[in-house]
């Protein structure tokens, strides 16, 4: 039976998308490194990581202010102390990646000092990474992440609302304490 030309065209149209995003070698490697990955909770021995790739990260993008300074100087008074947990992505003893689920009442935590190490990013490890807080963020039960971000940040923002994050014009309980003009997001989750 011959095919119908829309039907090859159909398909071929489908392989170039597929090529178009990313080659076969760089998934493959994507996949390596995913697989290599430990995803721990914060020891005091990783201080001086958590404190080194969320520095390099806010003066390559933004700005360290001084509660930036205050909340990487002392995470244990300033995050865990105050119910906040932080997690670490490690490739044997390398930490390449944190990020921070700060409690923000019973129902709602909020996301904070996201980043990745430059020379990982661009092989989803953002994704995996946002995927691991959500199902974190679950685990101790609650319905609703927030976070600030900066419209600066487009392609945090892009994985953000890919993931279900929308924006909302503010919470009552949650303040953006570093003086950015950020915008306020909202995922919320259920099992």
């Amino acid at each position: 039976m011959k095919k119908s030309v829309p039907d090859f065209q159909d398909k071929i149209a489908r392989l170039k998308k597929l090529l178009q995003h990313r080659n076969p070698c760089q998934q493959i490697n994507e996949k390596i490194i995913q697989k290599t990955i430990d995803h721990i909770e914060y020891e005091k021995k990783y201080l001086k990581s958590f404190q080194q790739l969320n520095e390099e990260w806010l003066n390559s993008y933004l700005e360290l202010t001084e509660h930036d300074i205050q909340v990487l100087s002392d995470p244990i008074n300033e995050i865990i102390n105050k119910e906040g947990k932080i997690f670490l992505l490690k490739i044997k003893e390398e930490v390449i990646g944190t990020y921070v689920l700060q409690k923000v009442n019973n129902k709602a935590c909020e996301l904070q000092k996201f980043t990745i190490k430059e020379k990982y990013r661009g092989q989803k490890l953002g994704k995996m990474m946002l995927d691991k807080a959500i199902e974190n963020a679950l685990k101790q039960k609650y319905s609703a992440i927030l976070l600030f971000t900066t419209t600066e940040l487009a392609e945090a923002t892009n994985l953000y609302k890919n993931k279900g994050f929308e924006v909302i014009t503010n919470h009552p309980e949650l303040i953006d304490k570093t003086g950015r003009q950020s915008i306020c997001m909202q995922l919320n989750i259920h099992e």
